[in-house]
């Protein structure tokens, strides 16, 4: 078991070096950002096409994310974090850019299978007309709300790496989660 996981680790830290001189290197030479682009590519693509639903918005707004990363990487700085945070914040930042200057509804997939965790965060029962009142209360909520929620309990990230891809501190995170559970508790409840 310890050697597996020291296996794990040295692969971790491996990539982890291996990226940071990938990072190096495109800082350096705009050519040599292919890799990270095609490492990260489809992971920032099924991002942003879950909250966009359009294959040719998500391709146009994947492209504009790593255009704006491949012109800024001089300026990334490692946090301790994956790479992929600061992509990822790259692309909410088009997303929201997106949706305020076409002044759209966003776009919020709900699987069966990500509400218990919610659920049991509001201390409600689950079924199916609680189902119900919950996505008529996810439309009354902000697009900042709605991203806070979708990134905890769908994608289920870690507070650490909310807080790196909205550009927020993890206390900032916390209280935000916590206001925006709190009004969910309280339009369920006026339902």
């Amino acid at each position: 078991m310890i050697a597996s996981l020291n296996r794990t680790y040295s692969k971790t830290e491996n990539l982890v070096e291996q990226e940071a001189i990938e990072i190096d290197l495109a800082k350096k030479d705009p050519a040599k950002f292919a890799p990270l682009y095609e490492r990260y590519f489809l992971q920032i693509f099924k991002y942003v096409f879950k909250r966009v639903e359009s294959e040719d918005l998500a391709n146009d707004i994947c492209q504009q994310t790593f255009i704006n990363a491949l012109t800024k990487i001089k300026s990334y700085k490692h946090r301790g974090l994956p790479f992929s945070s600061w992509l990822y914040r790259i692309a909410q930042n088009e997303i929201n850019q997106f949706y305020r200057t076409q002044k759209r509804a966003r776009v919020v997939e709900i699987n069966d299978s990500d509400l218990p965790e919610l659920f049991e965060e509001i201390v409600v029962d689950v079924n199916e007309e609680r189902r119900m009142i919950l996505i008529r209360t996810m439309e009354q909520l902000t697009a900042d709300e709605i991203s806070l929620i979708e990134m905890k309990y769908f994608e289920k990230r870690s507070g650490q790496e909310i807080a790196e891809i909205l550009d927020l501190s993890l206390a900032n995170v916390k209280v935000k989660l916590h206001r925006t559970v709190k009004k969910i508790k309280q339009l369920i409840s006026e339902s």
